[in-house]
Parts: C-alpha cells; sequence; structure tokens
C-alpha cells in the first residue's frame, strides 16, 4: 500500500461534522471500555506480562486484558474448588508463571494452561502477602505478614541453610511492606515499624538505616533515571534517600495535602516515572501527586484537571511497555493516562443542515502536502478545505454554489 493510499479514510455517515483533524498532541485519562466485566472495580495491581497482555489483581479474583476482552480468574485450592478468599493483593511474573499473593496465602497461574493453584508450601498457605519481588538472579521473593520467604525460578523453596547464606533471621515475624532491588542489585527492605534494611549482593548481613520519622515504616522505594532513590512512608511523608549519606540520608520533600488544603501529606504508597515525559508520579491518600526535573531541582506541576472525573482515590499506577500509565481509580476499576492523545478540531457544515435540512455526511477525506483537506460530501459531492483559513470550496454541484465560501 503506498503512501497516498493510506492517506485516504472512509468515514460513514460522520453527521454534523467535517472532519476532526490533529493538530498536536496531549495528555488524557480514558477508563477502560470493559471495566463492567471485572469481577471487582477495586483493582490492587496491575501488570504487564511478557506477552503483552495486561493482569488486573482485585478484591475479587483475576483478570487478563488484551485490550478487546475481559478473561477472568478464580483462585483455587489443591482440589480446585474455588476458595472462598479472592482476594489479591499482588502479583509478579515469574518466566511462564504468575505468582499472586493473596489476602490469604500465595497462588500461582500456569500460562502454559491456565490453570490457578496454590503455591505447594504450607508456610504461606495462609499468610497475608504484601510485596513480591523476582531478583537479578530469578529468585522469588515473597514478602509477609510473617517474614520472608525465597524461592528458585522452579518455585522451590529454598532450605534454611540456603536461605540464611542470603538473608539472615532478622526478618522472621516481621511485616513487611516492601521489597526491591536497584540498578546496582542491592536489595531494600521496609519493613513496618522497624524500618528499613539493605541487604548488598553475596553478602547476608542486613544493615539498618536509621530511624524514619515517627512511625519507621517506608512502604514503597523507586529509583529514577537520575539514579535517585525514593521512599514513600506510610505516614511520614516521601523522601529522597541517598544511602552514602549515613548519618542523615533521608531529604524530605512536602506535598501539600489536597484534601484538607493545609498542611503537608503525610501518607503516601506507590510511586514511578514516566518514560515519555520523566514525571514522578506519587499516589497518596490525597490523591496523585505529579513532580518534574527542572534545572536539577524538582518541581510539582499541577495536572490536576486530568482527574476531574475521577473519585480522586487511586489504589494503584503501573506503566506498561509503550508508556501508558495504567490508574486504578478506588472503586471504579482502571483508566489509562497516555501522553499522546491528539488534540482535535471540529469543522462542520451548520449552514448545510439549517437551509437544507440534509444531516451532512462525510465519505472520503485526503490531506495533501500542503495541508488542504478534500472531501467528498454525501448529495453535495466533492469539495476542499483550508484548515488555516476555514475557506471551504465546493467543486461538483452548480446548484449549491451559494455554498462555496463563508460555511464554518
Amino acid at each position: 500500500m503506498n503512501a497516498s493510499i493510506k492517506q485516504i479514510i472512509t468515514f460513514l455517515y460522520l453527521s454534523l461534522s467535517l472532519v476532526t483533524f490533529v493538530f498536536s498532541q496531549q495528555m488524557g485519562l480514558n477508563p477502560v471500555t470493559k471495566n463492567y466485566e471485572l469481577p471487582s472495580l477495586t483493582i490492587n495491581q496491575t501488570i504487564q506480562d511478557q506477552e503483552g497482555y495486561i493482569w488486573f489483581a482485585s478484591t475479587q479474583g483475576l483478570s487478563r486484558y488484551d485490550a478487546y476482552n475481559i478473561l477472568n480468574f478464580k483462585l483455587k485450592d489443591a482440589t480446585g474448588k474455588v476458595t472462598s478468599q479472592q482476594a489479591i493483593r499482588t502479583l509478579i511474573e515469574l518466566e511462564n508463571k504468575l505468582i499472586l499473593g493473596g489476602e490469604k496465602g500465595v497462588y500461582v497461574l500456569d500460562k502454559r494452561n491456565y490453570k490457578v493453584f496454590p503455591l505447594n508450601d504450607p508456610r504461606v498457605a495462609t499468610v497475608r502477602v504484601n510485596a513480591l519481588m523476582v531478583d537479578h538472579s530469578k529468585r522469588l521473593w515473597i514478602g509477609t505478614d510473617n517474614g520472608i520467604f525465597i524461592y528458585n525460578s522452579d518455585l522451590q523453596p529454598l532450605t534454611e541453610a540456603q536461605s540464611s547464606y542470603i538473608l539472615n533471621s532478622t526478618m522472621r515475624g516481621k511485616t513487611i511492606n516492601t521489597i526491591f532491588q536497584d540498578s546496582q542489585a542491592q536489595i531494600w527492605i521496609g519493613v513496618w515499624g522497624s524500618g528499613l534494611f539493605k541487604l548488598s549482593p553475596d553478602n547476608k548481613t542486613l544493615h539498618a538505616y536509621p530511624r524514619l520519622g515517627q512511625r519507621n515504616s517506608p512502604f514503597k522505594l523507586m529509583e529514577d533515571d537520575h539514579g535517585q532513590l525514593w521512599i514513600c512512608t506510610w505516614g511520614d511523608g516521601i523522601y529522597l534517600f541517598n544511602p552514602k549519606e549515613p548519618n542523615n540520608p533521608y531529604t524530605e520533600i512536602e506535598i501539600k495535602n489536597k484534601r484538607r488544603h493545609v498542611g503537608k501529606e503525610d501518607l503516601f504508597y506507590n510511586i514511578i516515572q514516566d518514560q515519555s515525559r520523566h514525571y514522578i508520579w506519587i499516589l497518596s491518600f490525597s490523591g496523585i501527586s505529579t513532580l518534574q526535573y527542572k534545572n536539577g531541582q524538582l518541581q510539582e506541576i499541577d495536572l490536576s484537571n486530568h482527574f476531574n472525573n475521577t473519585t480522586n482515590i487511586f489504589n494503584d499506577i503501573y506503566q506498561d511497555k509503550n508508556g501508558t500509565l495504567w490508574l486504578a481509580v478506588g472503586g471504579k476499576g482502571v483508566s489509562m493516562f497516555t501522553f499522546d492523545k491528539p488534540i482535535v478540531k471540529n469543522y462542520s457544515f451548520k449552514k448545510i443542515k439549517t437551509l437544507y435540512s440534509i444531516a451532512p455526511n462525510l465519505n472520503m477525506l485526503y490531506r495533501d502536502p500542503n495541508g488542504i483537506l478534500w472531501f467528498n460530501l454525501e448529495r453535495f459531492g466533492f469539495g476542499s478545505l483550508s484548515t488555516k483559513t476555514n475557506q471551504l470550496n465546493t467543486y461538483s454541484n452548480s446548484n449549491f454554489r451559494d455554498l462555496i465560501s463563508h460555511l464554518s
């Protein structure tokens, strides 16, 4: 197909308008059209797998989205019976499997046959799962309300001797908020009420960092494209983290509380950086905040107008391989935030409708190298429009020469 043919677009029964013409691109938020097919509109986490499918972990099971359809899955016990507790709090891909961290136990979805079954380890059969991480060695780390459990890529649990070589017993019985591996392969562990710990490569010793706020509960870590580490806390604010400053490694970033409109926000639970504009997106109790680097300094950007039609309660934010952001909106399913939404301008034939009581229907459109739009208007024939001057010309029907100009 040559370039000229590709520029021809056919519109059938496009009433009341001549054309929607793209001038530039902007950001935009749109709900997923298949939200009504989800088993629950409360989505806890979103991921994209190697095949490109989008997966949603909800309070009522697991869903797969392929841009056209939703396919739902239920958690099942070892006998294949659907369990009474379907809430999935977190999920991650490990080779040809999805690991599902539930409100009660750990489950596996085998993508080769789409069977769901519990992880074969009685230690995690009923535990609440808070965090999942696959490290650079393809080991699975499961953070729970009862410490950390580590598995190889075949989901075989590491023995006590193997685990103790990687991680000493400090984490036993602890409530693990997050497990994160940075670009230097160092593993960071946030523990409820006990603070932040570092596990260096090939070093089983955990290094504790200074107390972080009153609650001392690091909840989420992220590394941006400047190599800067960020820490979200549950109740003590959000911080830039510099591990090389052992005495004072935390620098607080104050973000205004958007609900009270006074004071700072202190409860943060998720953070990412987009690959399109390199903004930092932060989820908190008072909504969503956006920061950017400008001249080496961080500054907040007001993008609140994009979220006016939401509940302003967000459970999760995730960026897929194409740079689209997936926002889990509280009680409303999932919306997609894109950075290439076209700005459109409508050109209509209002006078045709007024003078002749005929709805103007367009059935051919072509844009030439000079930006002139050529069209075929049903019952009126061939014409052109200059998008710069709004000058309209028709050529094929002399009975309508009075419409040659000044139509908009």
